[in-house]
């Protein structure tokens, strides 16, 4: 299993914190955003890699410090792009490069999944109505697998049943990584090609993904955004 961190962003809703640095290398609880990602990849992962950009040098010696292999993605077009650079068709686990998981991780139980046969799963929490337009909503079936992801939906303001949403942790196995390299490749998109959009795809097209819903102990830790993380540095990381 190979951990893959897309971490080649700008960050720039982070600036007024990071004065220009890396977001991934914001301290928290005396290490770096990223060392604390990579250090919950390598808990499960056999091989951990930190898609970078050439613009953070600082965010590569940090991350090769802490025991990742980095590749760069050479022009900002999306999330799957950003995987489609690891460029194997293997299993991989997908770490978000701005969220931080503690105490505990989802990833041992995304990781048994796909060992098990599951072309793909994502972990999801529940979050208000009043907040879904802040994140990518998935369907789910009371089997735990996924009818579609929207993308930060508008919700009518009657409806106030709480929703799954994606929780910056993906597993794909081999077959869905081909199926997305192949989507990346044949691409005509001049801008951004979204992980949404091709699992979108690949669930149209018979792959069966699952839900992980988060456990009372796994919580996520937005780094990405000036005000939960600066509460977040708040808290007893001990």
């Amino acid at each position: 299993m190979v951990a893959l961190i897309p971490a080649a962003g700008r960050g720039t809703r982070m600036e007024s914190v990071t004065a220009g640095r890396p977001k991934e290398l914001l301290p928290l609880g005396g290490e770096t955003v990223i060392e604390r990602i990579i250090a919950e990849a390598a808990e499960v992962a056999d091989h951990v890699v930190v898609i970078s950009s050439p613009q953070k040098p600082e965010l590569d010696e940090v991350a090769r410090r802490a025991g990742a292999e980095v590749i760069h993605q050479l022009e900002p077009r999306g999330l799957a792009h950003a995987v489609a650079c690891l460029n194997a068709e293997t299993d991989v686990l997908v770490l978000l490069g701005d969220c931080v998981y503690f105490p505990e991780s989802p990833l041992a139980r995304m990781d048994r999944l796909i060992h098990l046969g599951i072309s793909g799963c994502i972990a999801l929490e529940e979050v208000p109505a009043s907040r879904a337009h802040l994140y990518g909503i998935v369907a789910v079936d009371d089997m735990g697998t996924i009818d579609g992801i929207v993308e930060k939906p508008r919700l009518d303001a009657s409806d106030v049943e709480p929703r799954y949403a994606v929780a910056a942790r993906y597993a794909l196995s081999g077959g869905l990584m081909a199926y997305l390299l192949g989507a990346v490749e044949r691409s005509t998109e001049a801008g951004e090609i979204t992980l949404t959009s091709v699992l979108n795809a690949a669930i149209a097209d018979g792959f069966v993904l699952k839900g992980v819903a988060l456990q009372p102990n796994q919580v996520r830790i937005d780094a990405g955004e000036p005000e939960s993380y600066l509460a977040a540095n708040r808290m007893d990381w001990r």
